[in-house]
């Protein structure tokens, strides 16, 4: 061999042996981890994932904003008023004094108190002490007035902000039933 081809084959030879003592340290650099376990590595070297961790699936944020007819049911996934089934809850009216919200179908809900609407996080509803209990909107002891935050676990396991942006009368002139609807803007989060 001459020279010049001595010196490439000791380069390569060099970096091929630089190379698996590279590997070499590496790999027992993981097997010398604390916890690991040499046995449960894979083919890159590597642990598995751990399979109680499934990856996070996006969370879909819905706002908008609904009127709830006074004795009307509303479906909060499918935004609609149509499905009795699927309803979340029912806008009773006992009289034009007396009204409540009532859960429906298995959904809860619960006021939150002493929070701002853009402030209210996912965790602050999934923390809430959500209840079946009715909400009253009557015009004695209301649980629920304009500003106020409701938290909903929907019927289908979704969460929604509600706020309550006002009530409206039947008709523009109707004077006797002023609380005929209720008005809301809200965001839903979505599986």
């Amino acid at each position: 061999m001459n020279n010049g081809k001595c010196f490439v084959f000791a380069l390569l030879l060099i970096s091929v042996l630089c190379g698996v003592k590279l590997f070499a340290q590496s790999t027992a650099a993981v097997h010398s981890a604390p916890g690991a376990d040499p046995g449960s590595l894979n083919e890159a070297g590597a642990p598995p994932p751990e399979p109680d961790r499934a990856p996070a699936r996006p969370v879909l944020i819905i706002p908008g904003a609904k009127v709830v007819k006074g004795t009307r049911s509303w479906d909060i996934d499918a935004d609609s008023g149509k499905s009795q089934g699927a309803a979340d809850f029912w806008f009773q009216h006992v009289n034009e004094r007396e009204r409540y919200v009532v859960p429906k179908n298995g959904a809860k809900l619960a006021v939150l108190r002493a929070k701002d609407f853009e402030k209210v996080t996912l965790d602050d509803l999934k923390k809430a002490a959500l209840s079946d209990a009715k909400l009253s909107a009557s015009d004695e002891n209301p649980a629920i007035l304009p500003g106020c935050i409701v938290a909903v676990r929907t019927s289908a396991g979704n969460y929604a902000k509600l706020q309550v942006t006002g009530f409206v009368p039947q008709s523009v002139g109707e004077r006797n039933f002023p609380k005929r609807h209720i008005k809301f803007r809200f965001v839903i989060y979505r599986k």
